[in-house]
């Protein structure tokens, strides 16, 4: 099976969108600092909800991170469509101001889910 060098190379560029996406907040603020530490008090408070929805974006940000050594898995466009919104959906839902930090993020899944559907044979 041929390794499509431009998908890979998308799912990079996706990876490094989703950790890497900053904005200056009294000083740079980056979207992994979100996830780890906008989610630290939680089940203490008895917020079983919102730890669940944590728990969702840990694994669905694992998956994305995953992606490129999944390519030749015959799950895999299951999972390019999935766990994106997985993770988009839950980071919104537990702030929603962070879902403008995800627009480049989302942008190059939009990008890796074209190239992948005009790679794949029918």
């Amino acid at each position: 099976m041929k390794i499509n060098a431009t998908l890979i190379f998308v799912l990079l560029l996706m990876i490094i969108s989703s950790l890497f996406t900053g904005a200056s907040i009294k000083g740079w603020v980056f979207l992994y600092e979100f996830e780890l530490e906008l989610f630290e008090p939680l089940v203490p408070n008895g917020q079983y909800a919102f730890a669940l929805v944590t728990i969702l974006v840990v694994i669905s940000h694992l998956v994305v991170l995953l992606l490129p050594l999944l390519t030749k898995n015959r799950n895999f466009n299951k999972l390019l469509i999935v766990a994106p919104i997985v993770f988009v959906g839950c980071f919104s839902i537990v702030s929603g101001l962070v879902f403008l930090l995800l627009i480049p993020f989302i942008f190059f899944w939009l990008i890796a889910l074209l190239v992948d559907r005009l790679t794949t044979p029918s």
